[in-house]
């Protein structure tokens, strides 16, 4: 069934990837067929039941607030948010199905960036296959982190973090600049 249509490994790549070097290696000592040609997959029709996916939000500990919103104003439309993440999200989820955006949260003020200025992209995803220029968290790497910000993709200055209340909490108390992003399409 799956030789005439395409299948998207939502979750467990590591593992097929895994089991299929298991599998070439017994194959490579000798030990022929056996369980190692099978990888037990969980089969779902996403045309039915839609796959939904949670974004995971940036916490940059080590950028100044300052310097970053100088930066960003420079290539991105900034706009203050008002209110809290209640009103905040909605925002953001909405204005990222129209265009790449993100909110920059800092001790001060909460920024939506939006529509990346085009010289930038064409400079930060030059070398990004172009597949891939849509998506949200490339441009947020390789434009805004990586190109405007200057943060390096290492764990010490990047903070990965599921819960965007816990993000914003932690730049509240220690300073820094969250990034929060809308989750991705499933066509994403």
């Amino acid at each position: 069934e799956l030789a005439r249509v395409p299948a998207l490994i939502a979750d467990g790549h590591p593992r097929w990837v895994a089991a299929r070097q298991l599998r070439r290696e017994l194959h490579a000592a000798g030990e022929g067929p056996g369980p190692w040609d099978l990888v037990e997959a969980l089969l779902v029709d996403t045309r039915r039941s839609r796959i939904r996916i949670s974004p995971v939000h940036r916490v940059l500990p080590f950028v100044d607030p300052w310097s970053a919103m100088d930066a960003a104003s420079r290539a991105f439309r900034v706009t203050r948010l008002h209110g809290d993440i209640t009103e905040w999200l909605p925002t953001l989820r909405q204005t990222a199905g129209r265009t790449v955006a993100f909110a920059a949260v800092t001790e001060v003020g909460t920024f939506l960036l939006t529509d990346p200025h085009e010289g930038l992209l064409a400079d930060a995803l030059r070398r990004v296959p172009a597949g891939l220029h849509g998506l949200h968290v490339v441009v947020l790497h390789h434009a805004l982190l990586g190109a405007l910000w200057g943060v390096p993709d290492v764990p010490e200055e990047i903070h990965y973090e599921p819960s965007p209340s816990r993000a914003v909490r932690r730049v509240r108390e220690q300073g820094g600049v969250a990034v929060l992003l809308a989750p991705p399409r499933q066509d994403d």
